[in-house]
């Protein structure tokens, strides 16, 4: 028989552990190809009466949230974040995910409150500001640069608005009221860039290609990965040089990039940057995006393999990335004109025409013209010192 202290003891431990169940409660997030399951203590949700768009508001949620159980969840989002090599605005968008899910029914401002600090609490300096004093607005410094984001210039840094990104809106030419408190005003910004992809579940799919290389004519059947191009369908319009040094996925990768070594082995640089322009030239029809899409819209290295038609740019990404993975030698990124684009790579052959950067003779490596051509070192139409600009280097 116990004695009566063990038996109170067990009582109390049975006690604490059902009111420890009770507060627990799990959500599951679908984030492209994976299924999240998350658990929380739901007195993490603080009061909505701490709930306003104010500079004392603000300060009042942070700190009634940093005093709640919060860091169950946000260690699990960290893990999360470790586990799947999410950047910093995937990052973000797992956690916005999520807050929509532990805080599907509180309102706009709760859910935004409860997105800023979570985020603060995860290394970042998060900048608010105030609509009308009933909406926040999350924004975030950083050295990529995002075409078509409202944006504000502080400090010597971009902010750049990620509540405009995720609830598709527009508040260029709204007056946003900035408030002084910060919640961690020594965190860092974001990275948006994709030089490395997150590792997703692949969701593989074949894909058909058929190009020319001198007087052979070549099919294969490749793969891409379903999950990475909803990813960059999805994605935050970067500059050029954040389309151009996106790598394809390993799933494209493992289709591809054997056969064009298997194709390239015994040829020198030179040969093998042929095999190359040949591939992107003839692989793919081109047109002009404009005629297309009735607006500019470069594409990632992949997405050129799943869509119908390609231009300069695009396949300027699909070379950058081959020859990176091919040949590993210095390259620089050109346009011309503001519009065509094209690549200049330093080989170990003498070539009678350069275009001289930095102290470099670079060969011209057109991934388009000539057409249903192999040869490299022209000039694209139009092309001179005059005309060019280069926006990227790889060294």
């Amino acid at each position: 028989m116990k004695s009566p202290l063990k038996l109170l003891s067990l009582l109390l431990l049975f006690a604490f552990g059902a009111s420890a169940s009770d507060l627990s409660e799990s959500v599951t997030v679908q984030f492209y190809s994976e299924n999240i399951k998350l658990t929380y203590n739901k007195e993490m949700i603080v009061s909505k009466k701490l709930l306003c768009a104010s500079d004392k508001c603000l300060e009042k949620f942070h700190t009634a949230m940093k005093a709640a159980p919060h860091q169950e969840l946000l260690d699990q989002l960290k893990a999360e974040r470790s586990r799947l090599n999410l950047n910093d605005w995937l990052y973000a968008k797992l956690v916005r995910s999520t807050v929509e899910k532990v805080y599907h029914k509180k309102k706009k401002l709760h859910k935004s409150l409860a997105w800023w600090f979570l985020l603060c609490e995860s290394g970042y300096d998060m900048r608010v500001t105030f609509l009308d004093d009933r909406e926040i607005f999350l924004f975030v410094s950083s050295e990529d640069k995002l075409m078509k984001v409202s944006s504000f210039s502080e400090e010597g840094k971009r902010f750049y608005n990620l509540s405009s990104v995720i609830l598709n809106l527009n508040t260029r030419g709204q007056e946003l009221k900035k408030p002084k408190y910060r919640g961690n005003p020594d965190g860092k910004g974001f990275t948006f860039n994709l030089k490395k992809l997150p590792t997703f579940k692949p969701a593989p799919n074949q894909c058909f290609v058929s190009f020319k290389y001198k007087e052979e004519d070549i099919k294969w059947t490749l793969k891409v990965d379903e999950t990475i191009l909803l990813l960059q369908k999805d994605y935050l319009t970067m500059d050029d040089m954040g389309f151009i040094e996106a790598p394809i996925s390993p799933t494209l990768a493992n289709s591809l990039v054997p056969k064009l070594k298997e194709m390239t082995k015994g040829k020198s640089q030179k040969e093998t940057l042929e095999v190359l322009v040949a591939f992107t030239r003839t692989a793919f029809k081109y047109k002009w995006d404009w005629d297309v899409y009735n607006d500019d819209k470069p594409m990632y290295a992949e997405q050129v393999f799943a869509s119908e038609f390609s231009d300069h740019e695009d396949r300027c990404a699909l070379l950058y990335y081959l020859v990176k993975e091919m040949l590993d030698i210095p390259m620089i990124v050109i346009t011309h004109y503001n519009n065509n684009m094209t690549l200049g790579v330093v080989i170990d052959e003498e070539m009678k025409r350069k275009y001289e950067y930095n102290g470099r003779n670079y060969t011209i490596c057109d991934p388009t013209h000539p057409v249903s051509s192999c040869e490299i070192n022209r000039y694209p139409n139009g092309l001179t010192y005059n005309t060019a600009t280069v926006i990227g280097e790889y060294k």
